[in-house]
């Protein structure tokens, strides 16, 4: 199998793809770059969108090679592994913009280039994944769902604005719905059948396979050599636990309620909806 160089990075909102970031980059011969692009900027065209990013890889190798620099979304000068902090509030808020950031460590001409943007990555993806290899994260349709919840975000409130920019349908049946619960389990339907139609082209690796096996089966779905990974493993490698409330019932309902074809249902079963939807009551 060839070096892969060049691999899109997408996958769910809050699904584990800015770790997935930083666990790429504690690989020595590897660098992946948190949201660089600017999908806002994009033509409408979808032809003309994949020969931008195209471009933008060719670009940013060449800068990164060049300077020791590459722009990311960071947080004081650093990929952090996650963007979003704690202020006391009910939603945790976003902290981090794109700027340049240092890159750290040497770097080979053929080395690695990973570029992570999942709603415009995902609108693309039938395409993308014909010109380039393409990892999709997925992770457990409650989890993501409580992780909304919690975090100021437009999924928060059922949109998905890059992704409907470049979707009308998609757009267009959120425009119509005015129940934010039904919105936002229609965006994480809309990502999971994204994914799933094309899991044949695109590589799945699942939030729960990452901290499983320490990063490694991440790295191994780049072509990347596992034992190069800089251990110890960091603390950040741990499953969040989700306190049952009165929000998280409802979530696992609904998503019970959905239909056999659900796109959430090629990748997960029920059995970790069912100790919400049956617990005991108080």
């Amino acid at each position: 199998m060839p070096q892969i160089r060049e691999l899109a990075l997408t996958g769910i909102p809050r699904s584990g793809t800015t770790l997935a970031c930083t666990i790429i980059n504690r690989h020595p011969h590897a660098l992946a770059l948190a949201e660089p692009l600017d999908p806002n900027a994009w033509p409408i065209d979808f032809d003309a969108q994949l020969s931008v990013v195209r471009s933008e890889f060719i670009f940013l190798r060449e800068h990164c090679l060049r300077t020791g620099r590459a722009p990311s979304r960071q947080r004081n000068g650093v990929i952090v592994d996650n963007f979003f902090y704690s202020v006391g509030t009910e939603r945790r808020s976003y902290a981090a913009d794109v700027a340049e950031v240092v890159i750290g460590k040497p770097l080979h001409r053929d080395f690695l280039l990973v570029i992570k943007q999942n709603a415009a990555f995902l609108a693309l993806l039938q395409r993308l994944s014909e010109q380039m290899h393409v990892i999709a994260v997925v992770r457990h349709p409650l989890a993501v769902l409580a992780s909304w919840l919690n975090v100021d975000l437009p999924v928060a409130h059922g949109r998905l604005p890059m992704a409907e920019r470049m979707d009308s349908n998609l757009r267009a049946t959120l425009d119509a719905e005015n129940d934010v619960r039904n919105r936002q389990l229609h965006v994480l339907d809309w990502c999971y059948r994204r994914i799933g139609s094309l899991r044949g082209q695109v590589t799945v690796v699942s939030y729960e396979s990452i901290l499983a096996s320490h990063g490694r089966a991440l790295l191994a779905a780049c072509g990347l050599p596992t034992d190069d990974l800089r251990t110890p493993p960091p603390d950040w490698l741990r499953a969040p636990a989700m306190a049952p409330s009165a929000q998280i019932e409802a979530f696992a309902r609904s998503l019970q309620a959905m239909p056999d074809n659900a796109g959430w249902r090629e990748f997960y079963g029920e059995s970790d909806l069912r100790r919400y939807v049956e617990r005991p009551g108080p």
